[in-house]
């Protein structure tokens, strides 16, 4: 538990020390944005690349990807209830913006930091149907509301859903992972050490976006 706490409390001064440059103008908050498509294209992947390819795939592990696709049906059917007499473009926000869960982005670093890599690849496997539904699902919700709002008739289909999916590199990534580890195929040692800067990066990184 001590350690835990020490390093919850070390992530919270790397927050700190973000918020801090910000405050005395070394960056701005806009520059947040160059950060997050640093950690989004760069250092993300690679932790994804790094960890999912090395599980051990079993039937037990379909159960967290699972749970991501219920809670997000869930989700989405107590939203529609809920601002069922809210106008297009504020209810497709707000279905939004209760889909999925943040785990990608602010929450590996601390799982790594307290459990090691094998929490990661748990977390990892539950976020690769949690990337699904913020790449695919929310883009289908902004795409429909946004133009039923708009006056223009709603047409999302799958050739929608999978152009915006192959834009995703984290979720591209999770795939490709996915598949290394279904097939057994360990990463070759120099393409390996290559993808372990960026992804010890990642934390630092993440963590000062958050401060900034």
């Amino acid at each position: 538990m001590g350690d835990a706490n020490g390093i919850f409390v070390n992530s919270l001064l790397i927050v700190g020390l973000g918020y801090l440059i910000k405050r005395t103008g070394l960056v701005r908050e806009s520059d947040g944005s160059i950060l997050t498509r640093i950690i989004l294209n760069v250092t993300l992947p690679a932790v994804v690349l790094q960890t999912v390819s090395k599980v051990s795939l079993s039937p037990a592990l379909l159960f967290l990807p699972a749970l991501s696709v219920v809670y997000t049906g869930l989700v989405c059917a107590v939203g529609l209830f809920v601002f069922r007499h809210t106008e297009d473009r504020a209810k497709g926000v707000a279905l939004m913006s209760i889909i999925g869960f943040n785990t990608g982005l602010f929450a590996f670093p601390i799982i790594r930091a307290v459990w090691g890599d094998t929490g990661l690849q748990y977390i990892a496997i539950f976020d690769l149907a949690n990337s699904f539904m913020f790449f695919g699902v929310n883009y289908m919700i902004a795409d429909f509301y946004s133009k039923r709002g708009s006056g223009v008739p709603p047409s999302v289909g799958l050739s929608f859903v999978l152009r915006n999916i192959l834009r995703s590199v984290p979720l591209l990534s999770y795939f490709v992972a996915l598949v290394l580890a279904l097939a057994s195929i360990e990463i070759p040692p120099f393409i390996a050490g290559l993808i372990d800067l960026p992804a010890r990066a990642n934390g630092l990184l993440v963590l000062l976006l958050l401060g900034i």
